[in-house]
C-alpha cells in the first residue's frame, strides 16, 4: 500500500515539475503576460484539470519558484552544512558554502527565466512579501548559521545578525541582476563569491 501510494506521489511531482518547467519555458520565449494557462496545458500536453491541481493560477508558477529554492536551500543544509562533510570547518567557511550553494541553484533556473521572475516579483507586492518574508527557509538557515557562530566565538557578539542576513542577501541579488543584465558577460559565479568572502572576512576583523 505504502509503495503505491508512493508511486502516485512521484508521478504526480513529475507531472507538477513538468508542467512548471514548461511554463517556465514559455515566460522567456514569449512574456508572461501574454502566456495563458491554455498555452501552458497545450505545450506540456496536460489538462486543464492537472494544472489547476498543482497551481492556483498561472502566477503559482512564480510562487512555486522561491518554495522550490527555499526547499533545496533547507536540503543542502541539513544534508552538507549539518553533515559530516562540513564537521571540521568554522561557522564563516559554512555560511561561505551555503551563500554558493544559493548562487548555483540561481543561476541553474537561468538569466531568461531569473530576467522575467523578477520582472513579475515587481509587479506583484504579495510575492514580493512572501519573499521578503523573514521566517523563510532562507533567511532562517543564515540566522541559524549566524547565531551558532557567535556561540562559538567565531562571530563577534555585536555583529548584528538580521543586518548581516539583509547584506548578504543585497549581495546575492545585486549579482543575479547584474548577470542578467549583462547576458552573462558577467560571471555570476566567481563575482558573488568574491563579494561575499571579502564582506564575511570583514565581519571577524
Amino acid at each position: 500500500m505504502y509503495k503505491k501510494g508512493n508511486k502516485r506521489k512521484n508521478q504526480a511531482e513529475q507531472t507538477r515539475r513538468h508542467i512548471y518547467e514548461t511554463a517556465a519555458k514559455l515566460f522567456t520565449e514569449k512574456s508572461f503576460e501574454e502566456v495563458t494557462v491554455n498555452d501552458i496545458v497545450a505545450a506540456s500536453g496536460t489538462s486543464v484539470g492537472a494544472f489547476y491541481h498543482h497551481f492556483k493560477n498561472k502566477q503559482g508558477v512564480m510562487v512555486v519558484t522561491y518554495r522550490t529554492l527555499d526547499e533545496q536551500y533547507r536540503e543542502y543544509y541539513r544534508d552538507i552544512i549539518c553533515g559530516p562533510e562540513c564537521a571540521g570547518k568554522c561557522s564563516i567557511e559554512k555560511i561561505e558554502l551555503f551563500m554558493h550553494n544559493t548562487v548555483e541553484l540561481i543561476a541553474d533556473i537561468g538569466m531568461d527565466f531569473l530576467s522575467v521572475f523578477y520582472q513579475y516579483i515587481l509587479k506583484d507586492s504579495s510575492v514580493s512579501d512572501s519573499m521578503l518574508d523573514s521566517g523563510r527557509e532562507f533567511f532562517s538557515i543564515l540566522r541559524e548559521m549566524i547565531t551558532e557562530g557567535k556561540k562559538r566565538g567565531e562571530i563577534p557578539e555585536e555583529v548584528d545578525t538580521e543586518q548581516t542576513i539583509r547584506d548578504l542577501t543585497i549581495i546575492a541579488r545585486g549579482c543575479e541582476v547584474e548577470w542578467c543584465i549583462s547576458r552573462g558577460k558577467v560571471e555570476i559565479d566567481s563575482q558573488s563569491m568574491s563579494l561575499i568572502k571579502k564582506y564575511l572576512r570583514g565581519l571577524t576583523v
